[in-house]
């Protein structure tokens, strides 16, 4: 009799700025993080103009030793995805199917034959029968082809073509419980963030937004004018942050410092919620967007949580800004220190890992194999 072996193949989220690459492992003390990998790209990740950078960067995963087999998971740059959320009323004699299709001949830029269509989240509504809430993904056929030729010149081979938010989703079903209320996802990256807001059943909307961590890094570089030889701003991103808006809401003094001067690290504090607000603020404009639109389109009044992921969890304060401005509960999430790993995992890949959730997602969906 023939036993079937679950794999965990690797996961790897290529972003505009960076290649992350994770894999679990099972171990007799449960499933634990195998191993991380991060290539930062000096150019955009393209398939066509700069294919031998990201060959590169697949190759040294590929030889990894650390890393466990050849099969992989993969996100494609989100500038190749079209993602269409819509309501879908079937007619007399139309199939799911169909009315796929039809919406995807509509709303696509390129022809339907020369796409590869998939659905993220489909339900039905309870109010008129034969309709449907669809939340559609679709990529032109050559471009995944481009992409899976490029792993198998580096000694690869891909299982699964995913999207980020179903891998945002996974990672965030495997650490929480979701429910029937509505849940905002919020994944920030180096220059884009994903907002998406979901319940247990469906995602109810989805949007990239042109907001990020570097942005932030480089205003305080040039405000500050800081050398940021040793990460000076990003360690003021983590220590100060938003806190100036806690402190003056409550005692109005510093929390305890090692600096010696506390007029100085007051005036910081200060300085630092100043420079930070204009940008915090297009945020909350997108949250504000995205949730008027959810109340808008269902019968959804409150919202659950918002959850702040990848470098939101490396602003401080951020996740009590929001909740301030938003009046809904809101945590940020780093999944290292949720995570098991394996013993021999060095202290700082388990520290500086926020920006690899979605690669984790990706590396949670397993392959079955006889």
């Amino acid at each position: 009799m023939l036993n079937q072996k679950d794999i965990y193949p690797i996961g790897i989220d290529i972003t505009d700025q960076n290649i992350y690459a994770a894999q679990f492992q099972k171990t007799r003390q449960g499933m634990v993080v195998g191993h991380l990998y991060n290539h930062p790209l000096d150019t955009r990740p393209d398939a066509d103009e700069s294919p031998e950078a990201l060959i590169q960067a697949l190759k040294v995963i590929a030889k990894s030793k650390r890393f466990k087999g050849r099969l992989i998971n993969i996100h494609l740059p989100e500038r190749y995805l079209n993602f269409i959320l819509t309501t879908l009323d079937l007619g007399a004699d139309e199939t799911i199917t169909d009315a796929i299709a039809r919406e995807c001949r509509r709303s696509l830029s390129f022809p339907l034959e020369e796409a590869v269509v998939d659905y993220a989240s489909l339900f039905e509504s309870k109010e008129k029968k034969k309709r449907y809430k669809a939340a559609i993904v679709a990529v032109r056929k050559d471009v995944i082809d481009t992409y899976l030729a490029l792993t198998r010149r580096a000694g690869l081979s891909v299982g699964v073509v995913d999207l980020h938010l179903s891998s945002l989703l996974r990672l965030h079903r495997f650490l929480f419980t979701l429910g029937d209320a509505p849940v905002i996802l919020c994944q920030v990256d180096d220059t884009q963030s994903l907002l998406s807001v979901v319940n247990r059943h469906r995602i109810l909307a989805q949007r990239h937004i042109p907001w990020g961590r570097k942005p932030i890094v480089n205003h305080l570089i040039s405000k500050l004018e800081l050398s940021d030889t040793n990460g000076q701003a990003a360690s003021m991103l983590a220590h100060y942050g938003l806190m100036h808006e806690r402190m003056s809401g409550a005692s109005g003094k510093a929390p305890k410092t090692k600096i010696a001067d506390r007029d100085t690290d007051v005036a910081i504090y200060r300085t630092l919620f100043q420079l930070l607000t204009p940008f915090v603020e297009e945020l909350i404009h997108e949250l504000y967007q995205i949730t008027g639109y959810v109340r808008s389109e269902t019968d959804a009044t409150q919202f659950e949580a918002i959850v702040l992921y990848g470098w939101a969890s490396a602003i401080n304060n951020l996740d009590q800004y929001v909740e301030n401005r938003l009046n809904i509960p809101t945590r940020t999430v780093n999944p290292m220190t949720k995570l098991t790993w394996r013993v021999d995992t060095p202290e700082l890949e388990r520290i500086d890992g926020a920006p690899f959730g979605p690669a984790l997602g990706l590396a949670l969906r397993k392959a079955s194999w006889l």
